[in-house]
């Protein structure tokens, strides 16, 4: 049985965000507040972390 991963790779948090562009993510997401782990060197975003922004981001009405 395999566990769900909790920290993500960068690319494996865009994917799961659906961005395909890293200037997209860092723009959108990481200058927006999505905190990033780093270990070594090593960059990782915590999905719970990604869930929280999501959701900390909703709103109810869309302003034109």
């Amino acid at each position: 049985m395999q566990t769900a991963l909790r920290l993500l790779s960068i690319k494996q948090a865009m994917q799961y965000l659906g961005v395909k562009s890293y200037n997209t993510f860092k723009t959108n997401y990481l200058n927006e507040g999505l905190p990033l782990i780093v270990i070594n060197n090593s960059k990782k975003v915590d999905k719970s972390d990604i869930d929280r922004f999501l959701n900390d981001h909703k709103v109810s009405e869309v302003k034109s």
